[in-house]
This record gives C-alpha cells, structure tokens and sequence, in this order.
C-alpha cells in the first residue's frame, strides 16, 4: 500500500445542508455550536440562529484531529469569499485607472483579508481590536 492514499473514509468529515432549496450561499456571519461525543459533531448557523448546515467526523476517520479547524474554515467562507471579492475589486478598478486617490487599500481589502484570516484559523475575530471576539 506505499504511496497509496488512505481510505477517504479513514479521513471523513460529513456536513450536511439544512436548506437545500437556497441557490445562494447563507450571508452574514456563521457561527458553530460544537456538539456530540467527544466534541465530534457540529452546528453550522446563521447570525439569525438558523441552522445552516451540521458537520460530523465519521467514528472510525481521523478527521478528530482537526474537526475543530474545519469547521472554523467551514464558518469564515462567506469572509474568505467576501475579501476575495474586494481584492478583485480593488484590481479591477486599478487596471481601470478608477481608483479614487482617497480610497485606502488597507481599509477597503487588508482589514477583510486579516479578518477573513483570522475568523478561518482563530475564530471569530474583531478587526477593529485585533481581538478574538
């Protein structure tokens, strides 16, 4: 078996949708409530307490280890998304030659970008503080 991948199933962490019918992804901040045996299982959720989505790690994988990681990763989409977004922006506007001399790429990208960051690797995170929030 060298060099083979391992069993994905030895690896598996299962989220399960809770509103199929949205064609948009949920926005806002996204929470997580972690649940279950051994901290195995969680609640993704919306700011309005909705539940978004569930994530579990299968009893037999390996994804324990980082089960809380992936699920912080799973909450900071909508920022990742959202700083990529005004990255973009902000390029396009500077090809354009439409950037205003006013506009600060810190204020307007790097303080999502640090956020975003943040959010996915610490958790929810205050950018106007540096603080874990």
């Amino acid at each position: 078996n060298r060099g083979q991948a391992p069993c994905a199933a030895e690896r598996s962490l299962v989220v399960i949708a809770c509103n199929q019918k949205q064609s948009e992804p949920t926005h806002g901040p996204l929470q997580y409530q972690i649940h279950g045996n051994n901290g195995s299982e969680a609640l993704i959720v919306g700011k309005d307490g909705t539940t978004v989505a569930y994530v579990c790690a299968l009893a037999n994988s390996t994804a324990h280890s980082s089960f809380e990681a992936n699920v912080r990763l799973f909450t900071a989409a909508n920022d990742l998304l959202a700083a990529l977004q005004a990255e973009q922006e902000w390029r396009n506007r500077e090809r354009d030659g439409s950037i205003d001399p006013d506009w600060d790429h810190e204020k307007m990208v790097g303080s999502r970008r640090r956020a975003a960051m943040a959010r996915a690797t610490i958790g929810p995170y205050d950018p106007a503080t540096n603080d874990k929030a």
